[in-house]
């Protein structure tokens, strides 16, 4: 009993954070199952379906732009980690790199929105910006 104690004691922050970390997962698991009767009586399931479509959009330019930059950018932050001259040229490269693809994504939207400009599927573009620009400030890009 004694050395669970001092073990704890010792792992105090792993233990807290672990702790925080398992709350943040509970309620991002809860608060989508709390939400969503609520959204879909509100908007509407057909208002509903094109906002999941133009999520997923999202997510996929979203996994094209993240790709491999997290675990490669880990890597060499803690290889170089004592030299600050490479660290910056490491992180100012990815950012330079997910703001270019960013970028791309924006102009590739922008001449598909002025090509079909008739459609009927504007309210898709409106949502597909807004979620977008939802992710960017919530920190998924940078």
């Amino acid at each position: 009993m004694m050395a669970l104690q001092e073990r704890l004691g010792r792992n105090k922050t792993i233990l807290a954070n672990f702790s925080y970390l398992s709350l943040l997962q509970v309620f991002a698991i809860l608060f989508p199952l709390l939400t969503y009767p609520y959204l879909l009586r509100v908007i509407g399931l057909e208002l509903y379906g094109v906002i999941i479509f133009a999520q997923s959009i999202i997510n996929y330019v979203s996994l094209v732009i993240n790709f491999g930059f997290n675990m490669s950018g880990a890597r060499n932050v803690a290889i170089y980690k004592q030299d600050r001259a490479r660290l910056s040229r490491i992180v100012t490269s990815i950012y330079w790199c997910k703001f270019i693809l960013w970028l791309l994504f924006q102009i590739d939207v922008i001449i598909y929105i002025l090509g079909n400009f008739k459609s009927n599927y504007k309210e898709l573009f409106d949502i597909i910006y807004i979620k977008w620009y939802n992710f960017v400030g919530n920190g998924g890009i940078f």
